[in-house]
């Protein structure tokens, strides 16, 4: 199973503190979470945080902010719902961060449930594998986690694409040097 995270976080001092989690699945199902224990006027004190990330945080729809204990057990849950059977994975562009929160909400990595994704890809390092490819921009949304998620799954779908292109033109490529080859010996 396949998620896609995104998180927001206030980073002072040492101290990483979760504000906001968005997780998609690679159906599209959707989890978003506002933390209410991260410090909200060190947040707000924070320009770049001030401007980009806690206007999403009050946003229509948005949820209502609560502990980081039940954003665990809340996540546990949806997981659970999902649950296909197969060892699920998540995936984020330039996540350490965001998998380390992720970690963090069950107190330490071993402690996530089994359902909830462990294992952690990340999608910058594979457009990097690629050939440091640039993907297609984020419309609109950029940091709010929820649609930072959900252009996860979108940068996921362009990568595998242009990855099968990639490989469909090498094997063109290389059948065309081959039937060359023949023509030539053939000559």
């Amino acid at each position: 199973m396949r998620y896609f995270l995104d998180t927001e976080f206030l980073d002072t001092d040492g101290s990483t503190q979760l504000i906001s989690l968005g997780m998609v699945s690679a159906a599209g199902q959707e989890f978003y979470a506002i933390s209410s224990d991260y410090d909200t006027a060190a947040a707000a004190a924070d320009p770049w945080l001030s401007e980009n990330v806690l206007p999403h945080l009050c946003a229509p729809g948005a949820p209502a902010p609560m502990p980081n204990s039940q954003i665990a057990e809340a996540l546990t849950a949806w997981c659970s719902g999902l649950d296909d059977g197969r060892t699920p994975e998540v995936w984020a562009w330039n996540g350490a961060y965001d998998f380390y929160l992720l970690a963090k909400l069950y107190g330490r990595l071993v402690n996530i449930p089994a359902l909830v994704p462990r294992r952690f890809f990340d999608l910058k390092q594979w457009a990097r594998s690629l050939g440091n490819v640039s993907v297609p921009a984020q419309a609109a949304g950029e940091h709010d986690a929820l649609c930072d998620a959900r252009h996860d799954r979108a940068t996921f779908a362009w990568l595998a694409a242009y990855e099968r292109d990639r490989d469909r033109r090498r094997v063109e490529r290389m059948r065309g040097k081959v039937l060359d080859a023949v023509r030539a010996v053939r000559l």
